[in-house]
């Protein structure tokens, strides 16, 4: 099952409370100013990324939490398993990041994307309900992410 629709007829904002309040669980894919994914697990946001935001590994890499060859190394890993895993958690399994430095990148990572989308005004949206499985520990939930 999904919903759909316009960003002129309802808003990023609009959408996100009410998978939020049902306690969803899918993938929001925006496309307006570019193309965005917020990943949703019981309601709570638990990744996100756009185009036009720095992926989290290159975000790592700009705050020098982890050096340009260690990301590699992460990707290779990740690209090398039977079943895939996000990258937070290789680098987490090889000992590259801390839980805490973790936690903050996805925070200004999720935060930057959401900031992003939230001004798009014109294109649309879909939400596909599904199962989403999050790093264990650094669900967000929209009061921590959204502006007031």
């Amino acid at each position: 099952m999904s919903i759909s629709g316009r960003l002129d007829d309802v808003s990023i904002a609009e959408v996100m409370q009410f998978i939020h309040l049902g306690k969803r669980s899918g993938v929001l894919y925006v496309d307006g100013a570019g193309k965005a994914e917020v990943h949703f697990n019981g309601g709570r946001i638990v990744a996100a990324h756009g185009e036009r935001i720095h992926r989290l590994g290159e975000l790592l890499v700009r705050n020098r939490i982890i050096d340009p060859h260690t990301l590699l190394e992460a990707i290779e890993r990740q690209r090398a398993e039977p079943e895939h895993r996000v990258l937070g958690e290789v680098l987490l399994d090889m000992g590259a990041v801390s839980r805490e430095e973790l936690g903050r990148a996805l925070q200004v990572h999720i935060q930057d994307t959401i900031q992003e989308i939230l001004g798009w005004r014109l294109g649309t949206f879909r939400f596909e309900i599904g199962e989403v499985r999050p790093i264990r520990g650094f669900e967000r939930s929209l009061g921590q992410l959204l502006p007031s």
